[in-house]
């Protein structure tokens, strides 16, 4: 239940009471843009835009830690999301930077957490009862590629193993939304030269969707491609191995947030986690279970 999942981020440091998501955007105006789903700039009379920059401002103090040398640019209406969220952008100290606030969703605010907690990756966000603030992630989105660059990407032995992992996560984890526009590929750079993560960033519909396997289908037959199918269950299984080892060092944490996962998800869609599990994991025991974290424990071994 919502409340509950406030009282999780206040015993693990998230909750900030901070403005929220209709605090930024009220009593603002703006054009409609002419090239379909582009950001919206959200325009305010002098007055309000004083008190939208600061309010802006207490935000970032918040999530990066920084308090001077700030200059917000702009408050923007993502149209091309279906939650619509809004984009702040800032300078800090002369470098460009932006975060992002989100309406209040407590399965977001889950999956961000066991995102964090399990993966190879982390995202900086606070939360509140009206609002969910992200830091930014610089990083090319698949689907926006070309299709030249897709292929690319999908014939680079990286970024598939990559893909193998994230596969296995997300069928671990049941991400559910793991489409070519919520694959983010993440550049940094390491002794061997410029490598990248590859990551989910949308939680949105963790829990509910029952066509997993299906949205990422289209790379199994690339990943056979770029290894033997044995390698593939190794690539796997040290996945895997790795969710597990993290779920023992956050035990605690991660019993907690599926305990209110359990209150947030209706009957029928638990049903059909359970269907889903059961066929992915080819094992009839999961058509026995009527609760998310049982499901996710068998799925991870430990139950």
């Amino acid at each position: 239940m919502s409340k509950d999942i406030i009282t999780y981020s206040k015993q693990h440091s998230l909750y900030k009471k901070l403005p929220s998501y209709e605090d930024l955007k009220s009593d603002s105006y703006s054009q409609e843009s002419s090239v379909k789903n582009a950001p919206i700039k959200l325009d305010f009379e002098p007055d309000v835009s004083f008190s939208k920059d600061n309010m802006s401002k207490k935000i970032i103090a918040e999530l990066f830690q920084f308090k001077k040398n700030l200059e917000v640019n702009g408050i923007y209406e993502m149209n091309g999301s279906t939650t619509v969220p809004l984009r702040i952008d800032f300078n800090i100290f002369g470098s460009q930077n932006r975060f992002y606030v989100k309406k209040f969703d407590p399965l977001r605010i889950i999956g961000l957490e066991l995102y964090n907690m399990l993966s190879h990756f982390k995202q900086g966000f606070l939360v509140n009862p009206k609002a969910i603030y992200e830091q930014n992630v610089e990083g090319l989105i698949f689907g926006d590629l070309s299709e030249e660059d897709k292929d690319f990407f999908l014939n680079d032995t990286h970024f598939m193993e990559k893909m193998i992992r994230l596969d296995e996560f997300s069928q671990r984890l049941f991400l559910g939304d793991l489409h070519d526009y919520n694959i983010m590929i993440v550049p940094f750079d390491d002794e061997s030269g410029k490598r990248y993560f590859v990551k989910a960033f949308d939680f949105d519909r963790q829990f509910k969707d029952n066509d997993f396997g299906v949205k990422i289908a289209k790379f199994n037959s690339k990943a056979l491609n770029a290894f033997p199918a044995n390698e593939i269950e190794n690539i796997r299984d040290l996945e895997f191995g790795s969710i597990v080892e993290k779920v023992e060092k956050n035990k605690k944490k991660f019993e907690s947030l599926l305990s209110i996962v359990d209150e947030l998800i209706p009957q029928a869609d638990v049903n059909e986690l359970g269907k889903f599990a059961a066929l992915r994991f080819n094992n009839l025991a999961f058509y026995d279970l009527d609760k998310v974290s049982d499901i996710v424990k068998l799925s991870l071994g430990l139950f």
